[in-house]
């Protein structure tokens, strides 16, 4: 078995820096265009929503995990969607002191109304770049593979 400090190079930040830096730039862009105004929401709004939709009952904490954020700015995001009725918020039963967030049935229909606006347009937006896209699959790929398999030789990516 290969030496797992010697056998692949490391993993360069420059890579997870350019694609980190890449897909926030297309999220911004993409946070722009009219179905996210329509639909009322900011691009913290749909992450935070999309993540309350497919961990129905999330803890304020655990979905501040997830976002990358602090806990005051779940706060803020939480306020901002109950404030629309898109969510509900309750206190645990195990632990009072836990705050449990939840999608609405509105929540749900504006989700989902806004995920089905967004679909064609990001099918079309990498659809014109199958280049582009073909450069970022390997990069994402080569970066994951250094990341889950690192004594993994170069060759085997």
């Amino acid at each position: 078995m290969a030496d797992r400090n010697t056998a692949a190079p490391p993993i360069k930040v420059e890579d997870l820096a350019t694609l980190v830096a890449g897909l926030s730039r297309f999220m911004t862009r993409l946070s722009n265009i009219p179905p996210f105004k329509q639909a009322g929401l900011g691009l913290a709004e749909w992450s935070a929503l999309s993540i309350v939709a497919a961990r129905d009952g999330i803890n304020s904490r655990q979905l501040a995990n997830l976002l990358g954020v602090s806990a005051q700015r779940v706060n803020q995001l939480a306020d901002a969607l109950k404030g629309q009725a898109l969510v509900t918020q309750t206190t645990s039963a195990e632990d009072a002191r836990r705050k449990m967030l939840s999608i609405t049935p509105e929540g749900s229909r504006r989700l989902a109304e806004l995920n089905a606006q967004l679909l064609p347009l990001i099918v079309d937006a990498i659809g014109r770049r199958p280049r582009a896209l073909r450069s970022a699959t390997g990069l994402v790929n080569r970066t994951l593979m250094r990341i889950v398999q690192p004594g993994k030789p170069k060759h085997a990516e």
